[in-house]
């Protein structure tokens, strides 16, 4: 995983992704600690206050290793923040809702 890529995706599309923060953290998703510091710290003061090693664990700690799929496994296109937990805990499948929906009709028809 590019974190970098990612943490450019992060702040392109701020609003979504701490829509998607605080989910995660409603649902006790991030465990280590100094990440749960962190995302507390991102919700209060924003994204543009990291320092680059507050970045690099958020993102190792936080993120990267759990709670976060690049792109669905079937289109190939970046899932979207607000479709994430569908598909990293919800279904588990990492797939968009559009091809969750597809993979569904393909399976009961």
């Amino acid at each position: 995983m590019d974190r970098e890529k990612l943490k450019s995706r992060i702040l392109a599309e701020p609003e979504e992704f701490t829509s998607y923060l605080k989910e995660l953290l409603e649902l006790g998703r991030i465990e280590d600690d100094i990440a749960l510091g962190i995302s507390r710290f991102i919700l209060s003061n924003g994204l543009s206050n990291l320092t680059d090693k507050q970045w690099y664990t958020f993102l190792e700690k936080g993120l990267i290793e759990y709670n976060y799929v690049e792109e669905c496994e079937r289109c190939l296109i970046n899932l979207p923040w607000s479709e994430m937990s569908g598909a990293v805990y919800l279904y588990e499948d990492e797939y968009c809702s559009y091809c969750r929906h597809m993979e569904e009709k393909i399976k009961y028809s």
